[in-house]
């Protein structure tokens, strides 16, 4: 054994610190340097002990090498008898760490900025809600709010862009439960204007053909491994990546992660296919001989045919139609034109299969029609759920959050934390209300 061949941190320390006589005579047999890399595996171990053990002293510290471990998180809050709502890791670790300095600014605007921030995650525009309504004339009231216009007058312009964040315009009290496009505007109410989540198809989003993938131009936006009968195509950048155009894959076992495709996947005598984080306009398995196995999680697709072998969905969302030999599903998003239904779970189905659904798996599925923030495929909002969807589909999967291809983001269950946060944070009789918002996500905040 030489330097540079050990398998332990410590272990090549040490050998490091003898004098180089003794390096020099081990240099042949390397019984010595052997020696201390096994003595490195327990040094080793017991740093790490040490470095995990500082990292779960302190979860909101982001220059600890290892972070603090999620089954902590709830024990820690207890201690600031906190109430963790985000459903992430991180959101929780900050959630801890701004305990305090949020019960000392409770109320206050600038308070509820950083919950929804630190909870959610997103930006957000906060309209207060008396000053969105409409008050009597009275000498000395405050000057009108809308601009261009007198103190005791109602602005009755048409807004660009009605119930957004740019729009201003005073509005008669609504005593309505506040739903989409209704019951928003009252003084007992704090407006969120937060974005829409663009799902797949960013605006922004990097967008390449498919004949640049595995090319030495894109090997750092694609990385390509083959070996063994079994190619990977992954997206290795921190941005979205769009194909725009259609995809071929041939004879090979494939698996595809973290890419959106404008046009059609067809896989051809591919015996294993494995999908995640992937939307795809239209995705075609042919089978010359033979059947193959499909398996995708957390993916979007406007159609499915896949006529020979089994196929198995997990957190999909298909907008169109299905058509498996064979098809498996759980916590998924399934269209009426869906053939080969086996075993259904949590999932959304046509309420002609529920009969059958009810039989394999009763009291989990549910046949309300989904409502999206867009259908249009490439689209920004492509297949991404609408705050109005029935909360059967927001909040039915099997872990309590949302069925389809946007489980693992956490949409649904992000806009219902930071809701329940902050309205945690509010005075008594007030109420905070969610409202998505395209223009949110252009506005620039200081």
């Amino acid at each position: 054994m030489t330097e540079g061949t050990f398998t332990t941190r410590a272990g090549e320390e040490l050998f490091g610190l003898l004098p180089e006589e003794y390096r020099s005579r081990d240099r042949e047999r390397g019984d010595l340097a052997r020696y201390l890399d096994g003595l490195g595996t327990l040094l080793d171990r017991i740093h790490q002990t040490l470095v995990q053990r500082q990292g779960d002293c302190f979860p909101d510290s982001t220059s600890n090498e290892l972070p603090c471990q999620p089954w902590l998180l709830p024990y820690l809050a207890e201690l600031f008898d906190a109430v963790l709502r985000s459903p992430t890791d991180q959101g929780k670790r900050e959630e801890i760490g701004h305990t305090v300095s949020w019960r000392q600014c409770k109320g206050t605007l600038r308070c509820i900025e950083e919950i929804v921030r630190v909870v959610g995650g997103f930006e957000v525009a906060i309209h207060e809600g008396f000053k969105r309504v409409a008050t009597t004339p009275a000498i000395g009231r405050e000057k009108g709010r809308t601009p261009h216009t007198l103190a005791t007058t109602v602005d009755t312009r048409v807004p660009v862009l009605p119930d957004s964040s740019t729009d201003h315009t005073a509005r008669l009290v609504d005593l309505r439960t506040p739903t989409v496009g209704s019951g928003l505007y009252h003084p007992r109410q704090l407006l969120l204007y937060v974005p829409t989540e663009p799902g797949f198809f960013p605006s922004d989003g990097r967008r390449i053909s498919w004949a640049e993938v595995g090319q030495p131009e894109s090997e750092h936006l694609v990385e390509v491994i083959e070996a063994g009968g079994r190619r990977v195509i992954r997206n290795i950048s921190d941005a979205p990546l769009i194909v725009t155009d259609g995809a071929s894959v041939e004879g090979i076992d494939c698996r595809i992660e973290g890419i959106g495709f404008l046009q059609f996947v067809r896989f051809v005598d591919c015996p294993k296919i494995e999908l995640s984080d992937v939307a795809a306009r239209d995705v075609v398995i042919a089978m010359m001989a033979g059947s193959s196995e499909i398996g995708a999680r957390n993916c979007l697709f406007n159609s499915l045919i896949a006529q020979a072998g089994s196929t198995t969905l997990e957190y999909v969302t298909v907008l169109n139609a299905i058509a498996a030999a064979s098809l498996k599903t759980s916590d998924c998003i399934l269209p009426e034109a869906t053939n080969g239904l086996e075993l259904v779970r949590y999932s959304r189905i046509d309420s002609s299969l529920l009969t059958l659904a009810e039989r394999v798996s009763p009291g989990t599925n549910t046949w309300l029609e989904p409502a999206f923030v867009e259908t249009t495929w490439g689209t920004p909002g492509c297949g991404v759920l609408h705050s109005g969807c029935p909360d059967r589909i927001k909040y039915g999967s099997e872990d309590g959050g949302e069925m389809g291809a946007f489980h693992d983001r956490f949409h649904c269950r992000r806009y219902q934390a930071v809701l329940e946060k902050v309205n945690d944070h509010l005075p008594l009789g007030l109420e905070a209300v969610i409202i998505p918002d395209e223009g949110v996500a252009n506005a620039s905040f200081d």
